[in-house]
């Protein structure tokens, strides 16, 4: 598969989960201190903050506020459609509207063997942030990408994460697609956390779920 290389440098936006542990919430405030030491000696961010256990090289890594936003997904990267999980990739929406239908979307999946009834409404931290790179592999449909449409396969990963493997095994950034959940929009997925900076919380999306899917979000907090 041949791909076009091009520099990438834009903001984008992210609904991301949020990352209190939900044991701390089952233990009375003045536990709470101590069960959190307990939770960081395990907690693959906190030991890369440490120096403990590093997740990067010096220079792959991010420097800013919020890097446990940013460091979540290359923490314990879970498979997704650039990557077999052997690496992480954080991903984004060049706009908003991308990134609301994107999460709704994967919220769906956790809810897709036994959905609950209409009304449950989980929440999503709103992020904004930059992603600047020379290095971007670009696939979208418009560029000079010689690529096979099963690499936008709405289900069907094999060959999307055949290429992921292929563009980071050549040190690629991270890679600039069409997104598949807003056919208008456009996502960026990052390889290396150097790139990512100016990462802002902007307040929660709420996810409203009407039995069979995610119909609506709307945005709850503005912080």
């Amino acid at each position: 598969m041949t791909v076009d290389i091009s520099p990438f440098d834009a903001i984008v936006h992210r609904c991301a989960k949020p990352l209190s542990h939900p044991v701390l919430s089952l233990v009375r405030p003045s536990d709470a201190a101590e069960l959190r030491s307990l939770v960081d000696i395990t907690d693959p961010v906190e030991r890369h903050r440490s120096g403990e256990r590093p997740l990067f090289e010096p220079a792959d890594d991010y420097v800013g506020n919020h890097c446990e936003y940013v460091l979540s997904p290359f923490a314990s990267p879970p498979p997704s459609r650039f990557s077999d999980g052997s690496f992480g990739v954080l991903y984004a929406g060049l706009e908003i509207e991308t990134a609301i239908r994107e999460s709704a979307y994967w919220l769906g999946v956790t809810y897709r063997d036994a959905p609950p009834p209409a009304g449950v409404m989980p929440r999503k931290i709103y992020l904004t942030m930059r992603i600047r790179s020379d290095s971007m592999a670009d696939i979208r449909h418009d560029s000079r990408s010689l690529i096979p449409q099963s690499v936008y396969d709405p289900d069907d990963y094999m060959i999307s994460r055949q290429l992921g493997i292929q563009v980071h095994g050549e040190r690629r950034e991270g890679i600039w697609y069409d997104s598949v959940r807003n056919k208008k929009g456009c996502c960026a997925g990052a390889f290396r956390p150097r790139i990512i900076s100016n990462v802002r919380v902007q307040g929660e999306y709420e996810f409203s779920w009407n039995g069979a899917r995610f119909a609506e979000a709307k945005p709850i907090i503005r912080l």
